[in-house]
Order: C-alpha cells, then structure tokens, then sequence
C-alpha cells in the first residue's frame, strides 16, 4: 500500500483546480513573454537561426524525456498522415510566419494578432466544418476585426508600403494556426497530446535546423547562442518553456 501513496498524490495533484489554473496562467504567461523574448533574439540572430536554435533545444528536451522512459510515445496506431500534417502545420509554417512577423512589426503589435488565433478557429470551423457560431460570438469576431483595424491604423510605423507585410506574416500564421487547432483536434482521435507535442518537437528540430545549415549559417548559430549570455536566456526561454 505504501508504494501507491505516491502515485495517489501525485494523481491528486494533476486533478487538483489549483494546480490545473497554475497551468493555465503560467502557460498564457509564457505566451506572452514569448513575444518579447523573440525580439530580444532578434537582435542577434536571423529568424531561421532562431527557429533552428529554439527547436533543437525543444527535440532535445523530449528525446531525454523518452530515453529516460518519463514519458511514453507510440506511433504504431496508424493514421501517421494527419500527424505529419499536424507536424508541418505546427511548428514548420507557423513558426516561420510568426518569426518574421514579429520581426517586420513591434511586440505588442504580434501579440495582438495572435491573439485572434481561437476566433479564426470559429471562422474557420463555420466554413469549412459547417458549424454555426452563436450571436455572440459573431460579435466577438466582429470586435476583434475593429480592434485590429485600430491597432494597424493607429499605430505610430504604419504604412501601406511597410509594416502592411509584416501584418500580412502575422494574418499567415494566424490562419495557419487556427487551421492547426481543427487538425490537432483531428489527431488526438488517435495519439495522446505528448505524442503529438513530441511530433512537433521531432518535426521542428529537423526542419528548421536542416534549413539553418542549408542557408549557410551552420554551426555559428549555436556558438552565437552560447557566446551571449542574454541571447542564451532568451533561446532556452523559447525553447524550454514555450516550445515544450
């Protein structure tokens, strides 16, 4: 009986509100600060190098988790389309749109148009899921329409010849991810949530590092990232806590 006490409490714990909301705010907290983390790394690598670094650390990570058996993944259940789709959605294009979106506007800016993600997914879903979004949400997405249109307006930079494509990458990866959210939806008919999240960490670490050397920045990008202590924190950030 004392051997179950710790899986018990430990149960508990994950079933616990308090410890569920601890995740929840810690997570929208790390999404925030994504942001600004982003653009600090801006200032010293190019946004493949960023990705390239981001998700290496991300691949890293879960191949430990793995090998040391502290979590389980099995791809044997077939349907490993959609899970390949998901993979290429979510990190492969998206990242790619998000990167350079922040890096052709200002933080606050990105993080206001990402945000509108979950009322694309309810576009996206009323079109091509045929599923009929309620009055008020309607509303919402009318709302939130407004205040982009206000934020790109107003803001202090905006051009029609400038920043308009740095919110055009933005509009791309906000597509991209509400379409991810119908196709995770999809693979989690068949996989756990950590298989898929390896998936995307396997997906991203080979992707983007791949295009890294392809494009000739090679091993500098990771000397970079340990040359700089301040580039380092904002790296492992990203990839840590925010790609994991």
């Amino acid at each position: 009986m004392g051997d179950m006490e710790p899986t018990t409490s430990y149960g508990k714990l994950l079933d616990s509100k308090f410890f569920l909301y601890g995740l929840i705010i810690a997570g929208a907290s790390f999404w925030g600060v994504s942001f600004f983390a982003t653009t600090i790394a801006l200032k010293y690598l190019e946004p493949m190098q960023i990705l390239a670094a981001r998700w290496l650390i991300a691949m890293m990570i879960f191949l430990c988790l793995v090998f040391f058996k502290i979590i389980k993944v099995n791809f044997k259940k077939g349907y490993k389309k959609i899970l390949i789709v998901a993979g290429l959605f979510q990190p492969c294009l998206y990242s790619i749109f998000e990167t350079n979106g922040i890096n052709m506007t200002t933080t606050s800016e990105s993080s206001i148009f990402i945000s509108t993600v979950p009322i694309f997914v309810l576009i996206i879903g009323s079109i091509v899921l045929k599923t009929r979004p309620s009055k008020t949400i309607i509303f919402a997405i009318l709302l939130a329409f407004i205040g982009l249109a206000f934020c790109m307006l107003f803001s202090p930079n905006f051009s029609v010849g400038g920043k308009i494509w740095g919110y055009i990458v933005l509009f791309g990866a906000i597509l991209v991810g509400a379409s991810y959210t119908h196709i995770s939806n999809e693979v989690q008919k068949n996989y756990t949530t950590m298989e898929l999240t390896f998936t995307i960490a396997m997906m991203g670490g080979i992707f983007f590092n791949s295009i890294n050397f392809l494009m000739g920045y090679g091993v500098d990008t990771y000397v970079e990232c340990f040359s700089n202590s301040t580039l380092l924190i904002a790296i492992v950030f990203l990839g840590a806590l925010c790609s994991c």
